[in-house]
């Protein structure tokens, strides 16, 4: 089989693989997920992007999310580009996420 995920993510994949893969625990939470926090929680997308991601970003957006962490949209002047920052463990349920979510925070806004 081969899958492509969007643009540069495609690969071959074993049938038996594909059979065996189980649905993301966040796939239903996912779209609650991404409105709650660019809707209420802009501060801390943009701290996410600063420490977790380097990146010294205007505006942040989280626009996915799944169980091994999100995708953040994000503008500096004209320019857009996104990064990746990987959850610290395994997510897999909406409350567990806002857990994570809070605990990261925490541990960006102490290191400074």
């Amino acid at each position: 089989m081969y899958w492509v995920g969007g643009f540069g993510a495609m690969d071959w994949l074993p049938v038996r693989d594909y059979a065996s893969a189980r649905p993301d625990p966040l796939a239903d939470a996912a779209a609650g997920i991404l409105e709650h926090m660019n809707r209420d929680h802009g501060d801390a997308l943009l701290t996410f992007a600063r420490v977790l991601a380097r990146e010294e970003a205007e505006e942040a957006r989280m626009v996915g999310v799944d169980r091994l962490g999100f995708k953040l949209r994000l503008r500096s002047g004209a320019r857009l580009h996104s990064c990746r920052i990987p959850f610290p463990r395994e997510v897999t349920s909406a409350p567990l996420c806002r857990e994570v979510l809070i605990e990261m925070l925490r541990e960006c806004r102490s290191r400074g």
